[in-house]
């Protein structure tokens, strides 16, 4: 029964570290697209949520093994 347990928690943390992945990708691109706006339009205040948000999860991704699963799907 542990054993079944213990497949389950692993299967949901590699569930996990590929969506931050994803996450994280996705993100750079919305990063992207704030800071060509910065350039071309000007400084608006959304753009500090996606940049903040997008640091939120690469330190998610960067310090994956040093965070709970808890934390991190609190995170995302």
């Amino acid at each position: 029964m542990n054993e079944a347990f213990a497949r389950i928690q692993e299967m949901r943390d590699q569930q996990l570290t590929r969506a931050t992945r994803v996450l994280a990708i996705v993100g750079f691109f919305a990063v992207l697209s704030s800071l060509s706006r910065i350039f071309t339009i000007g400084w608006y205040n959304v753009m500090y949520l996606h940049i903040a948000l997008y640091l939120v999860i690469m330190g998610s991704v960067i310090w994956r093994r040093h965070l709970s699963y808890s934390i991190r799907v609190g995170i995302i």
